[in-house]
């Protein structure tokens, strides 16, 4: 295997999606800026308790989101071959430490990531309902994204 990854699915949503939509849809930009904060939390949750000896396999978490219809949610992932094989001194070796972590760092931000999705998702709703769907695409993006120098 060559690096880790873990795939955090978010049904719940695709559901109340559909329910409040009538049909599958992407996630709005301001929606998925939701989905990208709390992600960006496990992977910092991971990265905060990963075992360091040179720092190289602790720099390589990253995060992707999917907002596409069907496959809403987020990998984090490492990509170093070695990933997997990391352990905290004194346990052994291949033990999916990894895994772990990300399950832990999911289960301290899901109930947050889903309500404030789900807050995010009805207020998307209702402007579509109240402007139509074209009208939301005209309507400004929050910005919520911060670049690292």
């Amino acid at each position: 295997m060559a690096g880790v990854d873990a795939t955090i699915r978010l049904p719940t949503i695709e559901a109340l999606v559909f329910q409040m939509h009538g049909r599958p849809r992407a996630l709005t930009p301001n929606e998925e800026d939701v989905v990208d904060r709390y992600a960006a939390d496990v992977r910092d949750y991971v990265v905060a308790r990963w075992p360091v000896d040179t720092g190289t396999s602790a720099d390589a978490w990253e995060y992707e989101v999917d907002v596409s219809p069907g496959r809403y949610g987020f990998t984090v992932l490492n990509d170093i071959d070695y990933a997997e094989w990391v352990h905290p001194a004194g346990t052994e070796p291949g033990l999916d430490y990894w895994q772990g972590l990300i399950g832990e760092g999911w289960q301290a931000v899901r109930s947050s990531l889903l309500a404030d999705l789900e807050r995010e998702v009805r207020a998307t709703e209702a402007l579509m309902a109240k402007r139509g769907a074209r009208a939301l695409f005209t309507t400004p993006i929050r910005i919520a994204r911060a670049v690292a120098a």
